[in-house]
C-alpha cells in the first residue's frame, strides 16, 4: 500500500521495476519495496556529544567562527526518470539526506559565512544569510571576489579599520555567477523553509 506522502519503487525478481506516485494498493508481485518520503525535514541541532552533534559550522570572513542550529525543508520531485536517477546514486532516504542534501548545506553555510562579518550576521544582515544560504543550497554557490578596504569600526565608530570585503560576482544581466551548478537541481530535489 502506498501512502499518501510517499513514493514508492517495487523491484521485480526479473530485473525491471517501476515506480508508484499515487496513494492506494499496488501489486508487489513478488518485489522489492523502497519507499521515499515526498518531504522531509533535516534538522541540525546541538547533541549530547561530538557524535550527536548536527550543529553546522560557520566561518565569516574576519575569522570568527560559529555552529547553527536549526532546519530546512526538502520535497522529492514527482517524475519518474528524477525518482530513478536519485534511487540509482541514492538508494535509500537515508542515503539522499546524508550524501546530497547535508553536503550541499554544509557547503552552503560554510561558505555562505564568507560574504559577511560575525557581527553583520547576527546584525543588519541576518536576513541575507538566510536568503544566501536558501539560493545556494538549491542552485550552487557564488563564485566572489575579495579586497582589503578601510570601514568604520562596529564597536567604535570614531574609528577605522582595514577589512576585507567579499562581492558576489554578477554577469551582464545581474544575475550572480556560480561557482558550480547545485547537484539538488540536477535530481531536482527542490529545498525551502531554511530556518536558524
Amino acid at each position: 500500500v502506498v501512502g499518501p506522502s510517499e513514493y514508492v519503487r517495487i523491484q521485480f525478481p526479473n530485473g525491471g521495476y517501476t515506480w508508484f506516485l499515487t496513494p492506494g494498493p499496488k501489486l508487489q508481485w513478488a518485489g522489492d519495496v523502497v519507499r521515499y518520503n515526498q518531504r522531509g525535514t533535516i534538522f541540525f541541532k546541538a547533541g549530547d556529544d561530538v557524535t550527536t552533534d548536527s550543529r553546522l559550522k560557520i566561518q565569516f570572513n574576519e575569522g570568527g567562527t560559529a555552529v547553527i542550529t536549526g532546519s530546512i525543508n526538502y520535497e522529492l520531485p514527482a517524475d519518474e526518470s528524477a525518482l530513478t536517477e536519485i534511487h540509482k546514486k541514492y538508494p535509500s532516504q537515508d542515503a539522499l539526506e546524508t550524501s546530497l542534501i547535508k553536503p550541499a548545506l554544509n557547503k552552503s553555510v560554510f561558505l555562505t559565512g564568507t560574504l559577511m562579518t560575525s557581527y553583520e550576521s547576527y546584525k543588519e544582515r541576518r536576513s541575507q544569510l538566510v536568503q544566501y544560504v536558501d539560493d545556494t543550497v538549491q542552485n550552487g554557490v557564488y563564485q566572489t571576489d575579495s579586497k582589503e578596504v578601510e570601514v568604520t569600526d562596529d564597536v567604535d565608530p570614531t574609528k577605522k579599520k582595514r577589512a576585507t570585503v567579499v562581492e558576489i560576482l554578477r554577469d551582464n544581466s545581474g544575475n550572480f555567477l556560480r561557482a558550480d551548478t547545485g547537484q539538488l537541481n540536477r535530481f531536482g530535489v527542490r529545498t525551502f523553509n531554511f530556518a536558524i
